[in-house]
């Protein structure tokens, strides 16, 4: 029996954050059932690239889950779904705030129907705040949050970060929230509401950058920090085969068995004066252009120096270390043949994820859904007639 066996979750989120989450908590066993559209559906479902005319970004992301259409726009559809969360555990989306109260399925009204109802909102800004009802990606959250002014060179110009570091973590903590929402609901009986923002939760990402600014006020910025490449024993050095080498040596030992395997054990002391970061930098930089990256991790090979290869996403999923950890799984399915998946990152010896079934069709399981829940044939055969699944 699988971890999360008998969750029933209702996902009406989209995308990336709300999908993300689902995703864990559907390859842990809970039965989520994606609420869409029945002519739009998820958007994720154009994107490219695409295998027998699925998206790639679909089966990763909504893998292991079923897929019921309701128009919610409808009076009759707002009814059954309101049916199906008298059943349900918990229900996900990802509307601006007050959109789904507007149509009478947001959390007051699915409360009333079913008081032990988990409903979690994700949303870009929160539900209070000058910025509630902007409209917002991964970048303007990142951004706001002072993630992205701390992205990039000291001279140059902040860059855009190269994860969806809000859209991800944000799914992360959903799915966190949703269990010590269940873990309540276990005590008390109590379901409740859960309001998680992309925006706190980029905010939340700055330990480094909040301990500074709140021990003694001072600002992070690109190359005045450890964290954003002002010390030459945590950095990037480029090799002489234009590729570059991650050095994170914040330890002394690390540090100095750099220095001593790079055979510049002059350098070991800089790291104690600041005024001399710059040039060690510099150093360094001249000395790694010496030698290929490959070169240069032979030489550090078990030096324990905390340096590694700065690999492309295509080179870390080949990784030797990434599939001795079944990080990229390959997967035989009889809709999309043989193709890839991302892994599961966390690893529980009693009771692991797996892959049940590939992500479904938009609607594809309106009626076992609903003849689960209760309804009868006849009524399915209605709902349809009048374009509500």
């Amino acid at each position: 029996m699988k971890a999360l066996q008998g969750l029933k979750i209702l996902d009406m989120s989209r995308l990336l954050p709300g999908p993300y989450c689902t995703m864990m908590l559907a390859d842990f066993g809970a039965d989520v059932i994606k609420i869409e559209d029945p002519q739009l559906g998820d958007y994720c479902r154009d994107f490219e690239p695409q295998i027998n005319g699925t998206s790639m970004w679909h089966l990763l992301l909504n893998r292991n889950k079923r897929s019921l259409t309701i128009d919610l726009r409808n009076s009759a559809g707002k009814v059954l779904f309101l049916q199906l969360v008298k059943q349900a555990d918990v229900v996900i989306e990802g509307y601006r705030p007050g959109v789904l109260d507007k149509l009478d399925v947001g959390y007051a009204a699915a409360s009333k129907v079913n008081p032990r109802i988990i409903y979690c909102s994700i949303t870009g800004y929160g539900k209070v705040g000058p910025y509630v009802q902007d409209a917002g990606h991964d970048l303007n959250y990142v951004s706001l949050a002072g993630i992205t002014a701390m992205s990039g060179t000291k001279s140059g110009t902040p860059s855009v970060p190269g994860v969806l570091a809000s859209d991800m973590s944000a799914g992360m903590q959903a799915a966190i929230a949703i269990l010590i929402a269940l873990r309540h609901r276990d005590q008390t009986g109590q379901g409740q509401e859960i309001d998680i923002s992309l925006h706190n939760t980029a905010l939340s990402l700055l330990p480094t950058a909040a301990s500074c600014l709140f021990g003694d006020r001072s600002i992070t910025e690109r190359g005045t920090h450890w964290f954003t490449g002002s010390q030459p024993n945590y950095n990037i050095y480029q090799t002489a085969d234009n590729r570059y080498l991650a050095v994170a040596c914040l330890e002394d030992k690390f540090w100095q068995n750099m220095c001593q395997a790079m055979q510049r054990p002059e350098l070991i002391d800089n790291i104690k004066q600041e005024t001399l970061f710059a040039s060690t930098i510099s150093e360094l930089q001249q000395e790694f252009l010496k030698k290929s990256a490959a070169e240069w991790m032979q030489i550090f090979q078990g030096k324990d120096t905390c340096v590694t290869h700065i690999l492309t996403y295509a080179e870390a999923a080949q990784d030797p270390h990434c599939l001795a950890n079944e990080m990229v799984l390959d997967v035989e399915d009889s809709k999309y043949g043989k193709h890839q998946q991302i892994g599961f990152p966390m690893k529980l010896s009693k009771t692991p994820a797996s892959i049940e079934r590939h992500a479904p069709e938009r609607g594809e399981h309106s009626e076992q859904v609903l003849l689960e829940n209760g309804f009868s044939a006849k009524q399915i055969a209605t709902l349809k007639s009048l374009n509500i699944i």
